[in-house]
């Protein structure tokens, strides 16, 4: 026996021999990994809010319009955009958006309060902690 063909055969190998039972697991790990993306892929359309809350979609935009039943005026800077939202009562909701089009801040102003729940999305959890954890009369915006 050469040298070469014996050093050969004393080279580990890196790959373990593949059986029948490897193979099954590997098939069971990939249609796992292909269901679990599709249903990813599905909460991340389904699951959506239909308007325009803080940190979502300014598509939905529209929503927030109808469901306030106001007037739609859009600005646009090139750093953000400004949907703003003028109700019948007076009242202002701002909804700014970035170049790709997430909502990433609110505002309003007038005489009504418009739905919070509504505006701020997700985050109205975190507003209503923050509004208990501020003593009284220093919340007024």
């Amino acid at each position: 026996m050469g040298f070469e063909r014996w050093h050969r055969q004393q080279q580990p190998t890196l790959e373990p021999p593949e059986t029948d039972e490897m193979i099954n697991e590997a098939r069971a790990h990939m249609a796992f990994a292909v269901v679990l993306a599709g249903i990813a892929t599905l909460a991340m359309t389904v699951a959506q809010p239909a308007f325009a809350a803080l940190g979502g979609d300014a598509a939905t935009v529209v929503a927030d319009r109808a469901h306030i039943n106001g007037k739609l005026v859009v600005s646009q800077t090139q750093k953000y955009t400004v949907h703003e939202i003028q109700a019948p009562s007076g009242s202002v909701v701002r909804e700014f958006t970035s170049p790709a089009g997430t909502v990433f801040g609110v505002a309003w102003s007038g005489p009504t309060m418009p739905d919070l729940r509504q505006v701020l999305g997700a985050y109205f959890d975190q507003y209503v902690g923050a509004r208990r954890a501020t003593p009284t009369g220093a919340d007024r915006c």
